[in-house]
């Protein structure tokens, strides 16, 4: 085989590599969907309607009424739940927001903060150890 075919056989080898790669990312993903429709996902359910800093024990929906006022819902310290997940959903149809909050200096995706606008909108989660990313 020529120099050619063999950087063509090189470049093709790569390029299966990297989909198989996200393949199995979206395979997770789907699952990971898939147990939250299933209720799989979350284990403890909290209802909140003022400020709160959460805990995790386990993972956990946490349901938002801001009816009244906006809420800031804190997360706890990445570090001590790491794979844990929160599912964060606004409950009511006000114009009020549901702030979330990183714990002391970490990041929700880079950011300091997440805010959910909507309706059953729902942010989920997951710890990854020294801050949280949305899933």
């Amino acid at each position: 085989m020529g120099e050619l075919g063999e950087v063509s056989l090189q470049r093709a080898n790569e390029a299966l590599t990297k989909a198989n790669e996200v393949s199995s990312a979206l395979a997770e993903l789907v699952q990971e969907i898939d147990d939250l429709e299933a209720g799989a996902v979350t284990t403890d359910i909290q209802d909140i309607s003022t400020d709160t800093t959460i805990t995790l024990t386990s993972d956990k929906l946490v349901r938002c009424n801001a009816t009244s006022a906006n809420i800031t819902v804190t997360l706890p310290a990445a570090s001590g739940v790491e794979g844990k997940k929160a599912a964060i959903k606004k409950t009511d149809s006000s114009v009020h927001t549901i702030i979330i909050d990183a714990y002391e200096g970490e990041l929700i995706n880079g950011a300091t903060t997440l805010v959910i606008s909507y309706q059953n909108s729902t942010a989920m989660l997951v710890s990854n150890g020294t801050s949280w990313d949305v899933i």
